[in-house]
């Protein structure tokens, strides 16, 4: 819309920072991924900047229990990155009115991780052993060999593994598992 103003900022420090010039806005759309950080880390730090205006995250790789934390934190949207511009502004459009904006294909899970808890299931030291050695490029067979254990029983950790995080492949899981601290990054 004409009317529309839109204020960028490349990092958290420079969005608070515009504060001053901008104190009043209508709609706050927030990175999932920001340099350095999350969004999620970031929500309280920006809530507490401009405590009237909405929060929606975008992202292209949330999983299901990301959107049910930012919800926790208090956003009104998630939005993906994969929607067409008409879907995003729908989003945008209900959070304006007022509503929570849920993906409605990942509505059911969302709920559902909001439901089950705070926290996602516990990444044991043998599952985060092997995450990071997931990250190194290794195989499975090549992670077994490692650790002197079977592929059998790596497929099994994995398999866990991906339940917790929420996540379908491994390139998935090295993210999660580096976004939420269970991992370094490379």
């Amino acid at each position: 819309a004409d009317e529309v103003e839109m204020v960028e900022a490349a990092i958290v420090e420079e969005a608070l920072a515009s504060i001053e010039a901008h104190p009043e806005f209508d709609l706050i759309l927030l990175d999932y991924i920001l340099p350095g950080t999350n969004g999620v880390k970031e929500i309280s730090r920006i809530q507490r900047a401009w405590r009237s205006a909405p929060i929606v995250i975008v992202s292209g790789t949330a999983t299901d229990w990301d959107m049910a934390q930012s919800f926790r934190r208090g956003v009104m949207g998630f939005i993906p990155k994969t929607y067409s511009s008409d879907e995003m502004l729908a989003g945008l459009r209900k959070v304006l009115e007022g509503e929570r904006y849920i993906p409605p294909a990942d509505a059911n899970r969302v709920v559902s991780a909001l439901v089950d808890g705070d926290e996602p299931a516990h990444i044991t030291d043998r599952q985060k052993d092997i995450l990071r050695l997931l990250a190194e490029g290794l195989t499975n067979k090549g992670i077994a060999n490692r650790l002197e254990i079977s592929q059998n029983t790596v497929r099994t950790h994995l398999t866990q593994v991906f339940r917790t995080l929420g996540v379908s492949t491994r390139t998935e899981a090295i993210f999660a598992a580096h976004r939420e601290g269970i991992i370094d990054a490379p």
